[in-house]
């Protein structure tokens, strides 16, 4: 047992003094704890087949969505300068503005002062 501090000696003696008493052992107690046991502690047995099956199919599945959800191929040179070409005509109304104010606002935006200029501006 460990050893108690004096401060704490008046508690130890005040439980050791009123502490209720052992409850008598129950002979069969411990046969009754080890046939429960068995009960709790059964795991449903499962096919391995279905196991292994729902395996495969989630693999099937992940595979088959992979593949369509992934682009097929890159996009040719002739596609990629009809692209740029688009972007660079359509450029400024991509911002909400004609030609000329998106001119102006990619000036402003290179510019290392741009909030001095922009506070001119207003």
């Amino acid at each position: 047992m460990s050893q108690f501090s004096e401060e704490d000696r008046p508690v130890v003696e005040f439980l050791r003094q009123y502490r209720p008493p052992v409850p008598p052992a129950q002979p069969e107690l411990e046969d009754r704890v080890m046939e429960a046991i068995p009960r709790f502690h059964r795991r449903p047995k499962r096919p391995l087949w279905l196991v292994s099956g729902t395996l495969a199919a989630g693999f099937l599945a992940a595979i088959a969505t992979h593949s369509i959800l992934s682009p097929r191929g890159g996009l040719s040179e002739a596609e990629v300068a009809q692209l740029e070409a688009y972007v660079e005509r359509h450029w400024g109304e991509f911002f909400g503005g004609g030609e000329a104010e998106a001119m102006e606002t990619a000036e402003i935006w290179l510019l290392p002062d741009a909030p001095s200029l922009l506070s001119q501006e207003n």
